[in-house]
């Protein structure tokens, strides 16, 4: 094998495993670092009142994570690493808003018997 310049097929394979191991760690590291970005702007918009530019922020943040195709033992670890990065614009933020028109329990105790009552109409209906 020496002498016609090729190599055993397990040595080639062990050759590209690693260089996509490499390569895989270097677009993680690519993803964790546009995740970061936009989680700053995610924050100053929190910051500066404005809810439209943050949804969108928090929207494209979860998409880059997931189209990107990010592990989901590194997510975490990814939003961890950018809280610890920008905790002095987190902590004076205005989350109010994530907590505003959210549904009681007593909502959904009221709302559950006359959908049940709906559905089960319906399956009469059919029948």
């Amino acid at each position: 094998m020496g002498m016609t310049g090729l190599s055993p097929q397990k040595q080639d394979d062990a050759f590209q495993k690693g260089q996509i191991a490499k390569q895989e760690d270097a677009y993680q590291k690519y993803l964790m670092k546009e995740y970061a970005t936009d989680g700053r702007r995610w924050a100053l918009a929190v910051k500066d009142k404005d809810y439209d530019l943050a949804k969108k922020m928090g929207t494209r943040m979860k998409a880059i994570l997931e189209i990107g195709g990010m592990p989901m033992s590194r997510r975490a670890e990814t939003t961890a690493a950018m809280n610890k990065s920008m905790e002095d614009i987190i902590g004076r933020g205005d989350y109010s808003f994530g907590l505003s028109n959210v549904p009681t329990r007593k909502w959904f105790q009221q709302d559950v018997p006359q959908t049940r009552l709906e559905q089960l109409r319906k399956e009469l209906r059919k029948q």
